[in-house]
């Protein structure tokens, strides 16, 4: 067996190099001042950096480089991911390279635009259409050499989202649509302040209707849940609330329900109220906008309250000569003046005529039928290949829903009041009286006939053809 000895090292040697890497040493650099504030020509205050907006080595080296050789300079794309008090900027020069010029505000993207614009480039900036109105697209529409692009909302960036990666998709595609690609963007039509104002009076009228059904079967649930079950489910009105408090008041357990009622009726009573104001800005002046139902009692009770607890009290109150001060009324959105001076067909009312007014905003902004058809959404899916062509089924539904949802509705009316219109005939082994056709045949043949009327009052209201001519009076 042999034997080991361990031998020591003289204390002179020198021990090995270690393998441990040198620690790191960094530079911090010293926090920036705060930017001093300077008032803007608006009033807001801008950061003093704002007067010289700062861009990247890159873009400026590339702005530089484009310029000095003499020739025009490429168009200059630049995007926004907007939010509510600026959005993340990406800019591109002609179809080069995409540059992150970060976050900014809406006061150093506008005044980044207008210093791109003041060099003698030409931009086109664009944007979502996100909610944040157009108040933007007006700034940059006014500049000179700015072109300016509000797109539809789309998934940009896949399951991976941030505002960095779509500002730089939203700069790709934009080139891409400069350069002849029209499907990479889907531009939209930008309203007028009027018809922005005029379109947002429909969807209150929408939103009081929707909060006045939820909070009648929020009451009538209730009642149900309570075992009370003879009651109408439109417990709320004049003629039906008398009954329904007599019938609570007389047995001591419902004392509790009838008061938990009370203040959802009161809630309903103001919306109504609302509801039936919002009509009269839809309406004509010299039309009525009841129906002869309960809702004209309902507006008596609503009128005859205090104008400070009351909406529609107030807003009278406000358009009175004598309450405003002696100064003028107050004006509200003007109806669109898009086929006004065609007399509306039979069956279709007053109401429904101004809210699909409201709704498209102008007529004449469809070029042709297919665009009329695809505007709401009625449009027959297809699933064809080589030479089997395959339609029908559900229809794509890419339109506007509310505005589909009112065709649909006023087809099954004009059934009745306009039997000789040439969808109905078309229909008629489906939609006749006679007909034996199941529901679902029904159905469709109904979706069929809500894209072919809304082509027909298109070409109507736009002067292409008379009433007479599809079978109207």
């Amino acid at each position: 067996m042999k034997n080991y000895t361990l031998k020591s090292r003289p204390l002179s040697q020198a021990p090995k190099a270690s393998n441990t890497k040198p620690a790191i040493r960094t530079r911090t650099r010293p926090a920036p001042p705060p930017p001093s504030q300077t008032p803007s020509p608006g009033g807001s205050s801008i950061p003093a950096a704002c007067a010289s907006p700062v861009l990247t080595k890159k873009f400026q080296a590339a702005l530089s480089k484009a310029s000095g050789t003499g020739d025009p300079i490429p168009l200059v794309h630049v995007s926004i991911d907007r939010d509510k008090s600026g959005g993340h900027v990406f800019a591109a020069l002609g179809l080069g390279h995409a540059h992150d010029l970060g976050k900014r505000s809406l006061e150093e993207f506008h005044h980044l635009i207008s210093h791109l614009s003041t060099q003698g480039l030409k931009l086109i900036v664009v944007q979502e259409s996100c909610g944040f109105g157009y108040a933007m697209h007006r700034t940059l529409a006014s500049m000179p050499d700015v072109q300016a692009l509000t797109v539809h909302c789309q998934s940009l960036s896949g399951k991976r989202k941030t505002d960095r990666m779509d500002a730089r998709q939203l700069c790709l595609r934009l080139q891409q649509y400069s350069s002849g690609n029209h499907d990479a963007l889907r531009p939209i039509r930008v309203p007028t302040p009027d018809q922005v104002r005029a379109r947002s009076e429909v969807t209150l009228r929408g939103q009081a209707l929707g909060s006045i059904g939820r909070l009648q079967r929020q009451g009538w649930s209730l009642m149900q849940q309570h075992d009370v079950h003879d009651l109408p489910a439109r417990w709320w009105t004049r003629v039906a609330w008398p009954k329904v408090r007599n019938r609570l008041s007389q047995q001591p357990d419902h004392i509790w329900l009838l008061t938990m009622l009370e203040p959802i009726r009161a809630i309903i009573v103001q919306l109504r109220a609302w509801q039936l104001s919002i009509e009269d800005l839809l309406l004509p002046e010299a039309m009525p906008s009841t129906a002869g139902d309960e809702a004209s009692d309902e507006r008596d009770d609503a009128y005859n309250e205090e104008p400070a607890s009351n909406p529609a009290a107030k807003r009278v109150a406000a358009k009175s000569p004598v309450a405003n001060g002696g100064q003028e009324p107050i004006t509200v959105a003007p109806t669109p003046a898009t086929g006004a001076d065609i007399a509306t067909p039979h069956g279709m009312g007053a109401l429904t005529r101004a809210v699909l007014d409201r709704r498209i905003g102008d007529w004449h902004r469809f070029n042709n039928r297919k665009q009329v058809g695809s505007f709401i959404g009625a449009c027959p899916g297809e699933y064809s290949s080589g030479g089997v062509q395959q339609q029908g089924g559900k229809i794509d539904r890419r339109g506007d829903p509310h505005l589909r949802a009112l065709m649909t509705e006023l087809v099954w009316r004009l059934r009745k009041f306009q039997p000789e219109w040439r969808g109905f005939v078309k229909f008629a082994a489906i939609l006749g009286p006679e007909s034996k056709a199941g529901r679902p045949a029904r159905k469709k043949a109904i979706t069929a006939c809500v894209r072919l009327l809304f082509i027909d009052l298109w070409r109507l209201f736009t002067g292409q053809l008379q009433a007479s001519d599809i079978g109207l009076n």
